[in-house]
């Protein structure tokens, strides 16, 4: 069975605050071993892919995943 998270990424670009979110599927061995992990891996590679789309900087605000915050596992990294 497939499962999916929902994550939503807040972030200031170019002047503008901007909200882009998705729904992504998970590894169920690893989300039922560490769900917080597995959602920041799946988040890392969104957010990547946001950075490669925008020829601007993005700061990031907020990571979200099925409503639970994030955040303060990539405030050191973007």
């Amino acid at each position: 069975m497939i499962r999916y998270i929902h994550i939503e990424v807040h972030y200031v670009a170019n002047g503008g605050r901007i909200l882009q979110r998705g729904e992504f599927p998970v590894i169920p061995s690893n989300y039922i071993k560490d769900e917080k992990r597995e959602a920041a891996r799946i988040s890392y590679d969104f957010i990547e892919q946001i950075r490669r789309k925008n020829s601007y900087r993005i700061t990031l605000e907020k990571v979200l995943y099925n409503g639970n915050d994030i955040t303060d596992m990539f405030k050191a990294l973007f």
